[in-house]
């Protein structure tokens, strides 16, 4: 139980202090702890922290109606009494003598029913900013899908065809379903491990990619023979993509800010079946660049304050606590 509620004031520090994305903060903590705790593996452990750190907000909340001072381990200590009978661990008498009363983060939401974003534990004020834009209702439910965690698959079509891939993943036993709109794209409805552990991911045969962003790259309409601008390219999902679509018949000039990042999209994309040689990669900053040169189409799919990007990483929901630090970029 030390342990574990160790593990996620670490991680929580990382988030906070660090500024770290969620699944950064774990692998940091896990280095330096192994995360190990007894009864629980490491995708279990994995789990709990990312449950813990999506609700941070309606903690903060219960602390401070019971006014209790916060720390990163008070914190563990509320999510884990709460969550008590759903993770089915044991819990020290002293804690059930504060927390006992309250049991699942589930039911506890239906208490602040009337303050949406402690109900779906979001900073205020996003809530409020968003509800000028879409009205109380929408902002509420765009709120509660972003607590909704979609993982997508594409297949990569430079490498397997669609029946043979479907066939692969279905046989590891994961669960999935064909999306209506992009053929080439499957929702997944259950999967026994984790994405990066699935063998058709680990040869390239499908890729973790989500709806959004494949839509990004249908909007261009890229065609054989079309010269591109990928204009924000690194790590080069969205790159590949617009080769998959053009079977490897378009001409990209890619730009990324990120020397690091230019470097594993180099790699990623000759894993993934890319023909490189149709593709300039370039180093520099996209907003100053003198493009002499015509392309028939740009995609820019700029950095922004990452709120779509919440499902994949609930840290971002603390990143967002600062108005200010969203302002500037």
């Amino acid at each position: 139980m030390h342990d574990l509620i160790s593990i996620l004031a670490n991680i929580l520090f990382n988030v906070e202090v660090l500024h770290l994305s969620f699944d950064l903060a774990f692998k940091r903590v896990c280095e330096k702890r192994r995360c190990m705790v007894k009864g629980l593996s490491r995708e279990s452990i994995y789990s709990i922290a990312r449950d813990f750190i999506s609700n941070y907000y309606l903690l903060l909340e219960i602390l401070r109606t019971k006014g209790i001072k916060y720390t990163r381990k008070e914190l563990a200590k509320l999510y884990l009494t709460i969550q008590r009978d759903v993770l089915g661990i044991k819990i020290p008498s002293k804690f059930l003598k504060r927390y006992g009363e309250l049991k699942s983060i589930d039911k506890l939401k239906d208490s602040f029913s009337s303050r949406p974003w402690i109900k779906y534990s979001y900073p205020r004020w996003l809530y409020e900013h968003l509800k000028t834009l879409l009205g109380a209702k929408e902002a509420e439910e765009l709120l509660e899908s972003l607590n909704t965690r979609n993982i997508w698959l594409r297949i990569n079509t430079l490498k397997i065809d669609v029946d043979k891939a479907i066939k692969l993943i279905e046989g590891e036993g994961i669960v999935i379903e064909r999306d209506r709109d992009l053929w080439y794209m499957l929702k997944v409805i259950h999967i026994p491990k984790p994405i990066h552990r699935v063998n058709a991911v680990k040869k390239g045969y499908v890729i973790p990619q989500d709806k959004a962003s494949a839509l990004v790259v249908e909007a261009l309409k890229p065609e054989p023979g079309m010269k591109i601008y990928d204009l924000t390219a690194a790590p080069g999902i969205k790159t590949s993509l617009i080769m998959q679509l053009t079977e490897n018949k378009a001409y990209i000039i890619a730009f990324d800010v990120s020397r690091k990042r230019l470097k594993a999209m180099k790699h990623l994309l000759k894993f993934l079946g890319v023909d490189t040689s149709r593709i300039d990669i370039v180093l520099a900053d996209s907003r100053i660049i003198d493009m002499r040169k015509k392309a028939d189409v740009v995609l820019i799919d700029a950095p922004c304050s990452s709120s779509g990007a919440i499902p994949k990483d609930p840290a971002i929901k603390i990143h967002l606590a600062n108005r200010d630090r969203v302002s500037y970029y």
